[in-house]
């Protein structure tokens, strides 16, 4: 039993639902990580990607995305791919 606020959440089965979209799969896949390592597991991994993201782009090019509302996104195959 995981608690939230001083909210009980009863762990659910992961497989009640046969036909499920990724998106649910995912949301399923991240309740479950967070009953069994918590919150603090989550603010480990965010701390490690903004190490990472320090390490390879300078200042100012965080600085710059910061002021456009964050880093602009990687563009997007053309002609069918995936």
């Amino acid at each position: 039993m995981f608690l939230v606020k001083n909210m009980k959440i009863e762990p659910k089965p992961l497989y009640a639902k046969v036909n499920i979209s990724c998106a649910e799969a995912g949301h399923l896949g991240g309740i479950r990580v967070l009953q069994q390592y918590g919150r603090q597991h989550y603010v480990n991994a965010g701390k490690k990607g903004q190490i990472t993201l320090k390490s390879r782009y300078t200042h100012e090019d965080r600085s710059r995305w910061g002021k456009m509302g964050g880093r602009p996104r990687r563009k997007t195959l053309t002609g069918g791919g995936k």
